[in-house]
């Protein structure tokens, strides 16, 4: 692994072959070896400033590139920075990056340049874990969430949460480190306690925004559930307007979960294909169930597909159909979707409706396309029913919410809000000062670990491992 002092490269643009090629280079040798290989002397590269030259080694050309040079500490990583913009063939990518490692530059690991940035100040922690959730974006509305992090929407929050309880700390140790004093009143609990109390549920409100954000940048999950042959294979093809699930009259075609990720209404969401629920006495077949049943319980919605046996004590297949009752098998959470597919056939050849007449059911035919549209209207609806905003949560300057990317974030934040409460029942229970400001020490130092503040080499190398290669 490269080291700090190390001068550094990598590959910035996309894969290989392609129309350009990027390499960048950051570290304190970066602009002398750009130099060296466009044949200049580092003080003819000007800051900002790209300069078409010829990249040669041992007089021997290898390729006419643009060159441009970030001086330290005003570039991204806060180092001196070099980019060598070449034609992106695999033999000049090869062949750059074997001249700069002969003139000591590095390979870079996942995430280097991210975490130099950081390292150097440039950025906070969860400015740098936006940089990797605006690359992976894959919506509008999951781009506006990682932009918003990166412009470090996220910190300013923190910052909101970390002033007011910095000037709890700072009473009651006040009160420890001059108790002898005779000008120190004794705390006042009646004034304390209740901004306590609301930094602990706005605490909690931040962490909670996490499902909400994994939703935005990572799709939420649509799952399609119901019983065998209830259409939901030829549902998820019309929802994913190509064929993706094997359709077959045969019960049981499907036996494992099959993702498709998609775009509805500016959000990212995932379509999941599942098994039918019934009793199975296949092993593969069974395997096949309780996988659905897994994706259903991690489910953001559940569209049930109605089939014979697929409404419980319905009775209309001969059956009592106690063998499938869908609400034991869904999270509290997950809004449920009644589906009767197969609108284009007869009365006679479809799933009876529910008994419950209070159950809306949306009539779908994935052969004409008939309801599809109400149906993704009802997702829509479901999903931001489900995104109300939790009590507390932080805004920004300007108002807008503050939504958190990351289970790390999120669990930070609740380590946070636990030792506040734990601070405020020691002051309630007359336990001594020292209780309460340790618990309180406790809190800050978990919010900073949000924005990295504090934190050890081991959270580093796990957060950005899971960077690309370049960033």
């Amino acid at each position: 692994m490269e080291r700090l002092q190390d001068t550094i490269v990598a590959l910035a643009s996309g894969p290989l072959p392609s129309a350009i090629a990027v390499l960048r280079l950051s570290g304190p040798a970066a602009i002398d070896a750009a130099a060296r290989l466009a044949g200049l002397k580092p003080s003819a590269l000007r800051p900002g400033r790209m300069r078409l030259c010829w990249l040669t080694e041992g007089g021997e050309r290898i390729d006419q590139a643009l060159v441009v040079v970030f001086r330290g500490p005003r570039s991204f990583t806060g180092e001196d920075v070099a980019e060598l913009h070449v034609h992106g063939s695999v033999a000049v990518v090869d062949r750059v990056r074997a001249a700069l490692g002969r003139l000591g530059v590095v390979a870079a690991a996942p995430g280097a340049f991210s975490r130099r940035a950081y390292l150097h100040g440039r950025l906070d922690l969860t400015q740098a874990e936006a940089i990797a959730d605006l690359i992976d974006a894959e919506s509008p509305d999951g781009l506006q969430l990682a932009l918003a992090a990166l412009d470090g929407q996220v910190g300013r929050a923190l910052e909101q949460l970390r002033g007011p309880l910095l000037e709890a700390v700072a009473q009651v140790e006040a009160r420890l480190d001059f108790s002898t004093e005779p000008d120190i009143a004794a705390l006042d609990e009646s004034t304390i306690a209740p901004t306590l109390g609301r930094l602990a549920a706005q605490m909690r409100g931040l962490a909670a925004t996490a499902i909400e954000g994994r939703r935005r940048l990572h799709g939420a999950r649509i799952v399609l559930a119901g019983p065998p042959n209830a259409g939901k294979s030829s549902l998820l093809n019309a929802l994913a307007a190509h064929d993706r699930a094997l359709v077959h009259d045969r019960p049981g075609t499907t036996r494992d979960v099959l993702e498709v990720p998609a775009t509805l209404g500016g959000r990212s969401v995932v379509w999941v294909d599942t098994a039918g629920q019934h009793t199975a006495s296949d092993p593969v077949e069974h395997a096949g169930i309780e996988r659905a049943v897994q994706a259903m319980r991690a489910a953001d919605v559940v569209v049930w597909l109605l089939g014979g046996g697929s409404v419980p004590g319905d009775g209309s297949d001969g059956s009592d159909g106690s063998d499938v009752v869908p609400g034991e098998l869904l999270p509290a959470s997950a809004p449920l979707i009644w589906v009767r597919s197969k609108a284009d056939l007869p009365a006679a050849a479809r799933a009876p409706r529910p008994a419950d007449p209070a159950i809306d059911v949306l009539e779908v035919s994935a052969a004409t396309g008939a309801g599809l549209d109400a149906l993704r209207r009802a997702v829509l609806a479901a999903l931001e029913g489900g995104a109300d905003e939790p009590r507390g949560v932080a805004t920004g300057p300007r108002g807008e919410r503050v939504v958190l990317t990351r289970v790390r974030q999120a669990a930070a934040l609740q380590r946070a809000a636990e030792a506040v409460e734990r601070a405020l029942a020691a002051l309630g229970d007359g336990l001594p000062l020292e209780c309460a400001a340790d618990d309180l020490r406790d809190s800050l130092a978990a919010l900073d670990e949000v924005v990295g503040q504090v934190g050890s080499e081991d959270v580093l190398d796990q957060i950005f491992a899971r960077f690309c290669v370049g960033k």
